[in-house]
């Protein structure tokens, strides 16, 4: 489990995101997606989406996107 510390810093680094649009998805490992969920289908979710907010709820980092393209 990350320290405090550690998703302070990752919240820094994920908030010079908000307001870009993600272009593409990339999974390194497949195997940390949840089972049943493929690499597709989480870009298929994630492209054409824009970053609005990082944010960290205790030791967990949340980036919220937007609704998307229309």
């Amino acid at each position: 489990m990350p320290e405090l510390i550690e998703v302070e810093l990752y919240r820094r680094a994920a908030a010079t995101a908000v307001g870009r649009t993600i272009e593409s998805v990339a999974t390194v490992d497949p195997l940390l997606l949840r089972q049943g969920i493929a690499p597709s289908t989480l870009a298929g979710a994630l492209v054409g989406r824009a970053v609005t907010r990082a944010r960290r709820h205790g030791k967990l980092l949340v980036v919220d996107l937007d609704a998307g393209p229309a």
